[in-house]
C-alpha cells in the first residue's frame, strides 16, 4: 500500500501541474484568437476608412457650380476707400524679380479724418493699416539660365483708419 500511496502522491502533483499547463495553453490560445480578431477588425476599419476617403475625394472633384444668369443683380456700391472717414488711394509697385510682380498699397489721402458732413476733423489722424504678406524673390543661381525662389516677407498698407493722435506729455 505504501507503494501505491507513493504513486498517488507523485501522480496528483503531476496531474495538477498538467491541468495548470493546459489552462495556461488554453488562455494563451484565447489571447491569440482575441488578438487575431482584433487585428482583423482594425484592418477592416482601416480599409473602410480609406475607401470612404477615396469616395469623398471623388465626390469633391465632381461637384459643379452652375450660376443662374437670370439673377443679374446690379448693386451700385462705391468703392470703400472713397466712402471711408479716412479715405485712401491705391498705388502700385512693380518689381520683376518678385512674385507677385505687382503689389497695390494704400496711401492715405488726408492727414486728418473726415466728419459725416465731409469736413476735416483735426482731432483725429488718418493712419495706414499694415499687413505682412509673403512674397517670392527670384534669385539667380550660378547657372545663369536658372533661378531659385527665396521666400521673403513684405509689409504692405491695406487701407487707412482714424486714430486718436499720440500726445507726449512734457515735463
Amino acid at each position: 500500500m505504501q507503494g501505491s500511496d507513493t504513486c498517488c502522491a507523485l501522480c496528483v502533483p503531476a496531474l495538477k501541474s498538467h491541468q495548470g499547463t493546459s489552462i495556461f495553453i488554453l488562455k494563451m490560445q484565447l489571447s491569440l484568437v482575441f488578438r487575431a480578431v482584433l487585428l482583423l477588425y482594425l484592418l477592416a476599419q482601416l480599409l473602410n476608412g480609406a475607401s470612404q476617403k477615396r469616395s469623398k475625394r471623388k465626390s469633391i472633384k465632381e461637384k459643379r457650380v452652375i450660376l443662374d444668369p437670370s439673377l443679374n443683380i446690379s448693386v451700385n456700391v462705391h468703392p470703400s476707400p472713397s466712402r471711408s472717414l479716412s479715405p485712401w488711394t491705391y498705388e502700385e509697385s512693380w518689381d520683376s524679380s518678385r512674385i507677385p510682380s505687382k503689389i497695390s498699397e494704400a496711401k492715405c489721402d488726408k492727414k486728418s479724418c473726415l466728419t459725416k458732413d465731409g469736413e476735416e476733423d483735426f482731432g483725429l489722424e488718418s493712419k495706414p493699416i499694415y499687413y505682412q504678406i509673403n512674397i517670392l524673390r527670384r534669385v539667380k543661381n550660378k547657372n545663369a539660365m536658372h533661378y531659385a525662389l527665396k521666400l521673403e516677407t513684405k509689409i504692405v498698407s491695406l487701407g487707412c483708419t482714424c486714430v486718436l493722435p499720440v500726445v507726449v506729455p512734457q515735463n
